[in-house]
């Protein structure tokens, strides 16, 4: 690919034929390779991890908080929690500073079982991709490259 596509492509020109089919060769290996090794790697399913995920990020996070992160209705949210807390992997309270504001927290287990579920994740990746030296390290090189573009890209410190 020369200059000129690149340039075109990166302002939101049409893609070349080339570009489009890399990029969407890219989209559904990365997102088959990271759904088969979560469900190859961990007894949680996905939606349970995405959300102790997020409530790991954010702390003190509220449910409302939690619901549009994960973008599902608010019922289904309530009831996530709920089975989550009592799995004893979260807990709701009340907000320190405004007593009509509910958080969730994780607890000490859902702590250690997200860094497990995580852990296993990426043996799993690893297994998945085996392949000589020299090619996992110009991979990671492509990888870092693609994680630069979509910093810049969206603006913000992960993609």
């Amino acid at each position: 690919m020369g200059d000129s596509e690149a340039a075109q492509s990166r302002s939101g020109g049409p893609l070349a034929p080339v570009q489009e089919q890399h990029a969407a060769d890219l989209a559904a290996t990365l997102v088959a390779l990271s759904e088969r090794a979560a469900l190859s790697a961990s007894g949680l399913p996905r939606s349970t991890i995405r959300a102790l995920s997020a409530v790991q990020e954010g702390a003190q996070l509220s449910l409302g908080e939690l619901r549009r992160k994960l973008g599902i209705a608010p019922a289904t949210a309530s009831r996530m929690c709920g089975r989550l807390e009592v799995a004893g992997l979260l807990v709701r309270k009340p907000d320190a500073t405004d007593r009509r504001r509910v958080v969730v927290e994780l607890t000490s287990k859902g702590r250690a079982q997200l860094r497990t579920s995580r852990a296993q994740h990426l043996r799993h990746i690893v297994t998945v991709l085996q392949m000589p030296d020299g090619d996992m390290t110009a991979f990671a090189r492509a990888l870092a490259l693609l994680r630069e573009e979509l910093l810049r890209h969206f603006g913000t410190d992960k993609p």
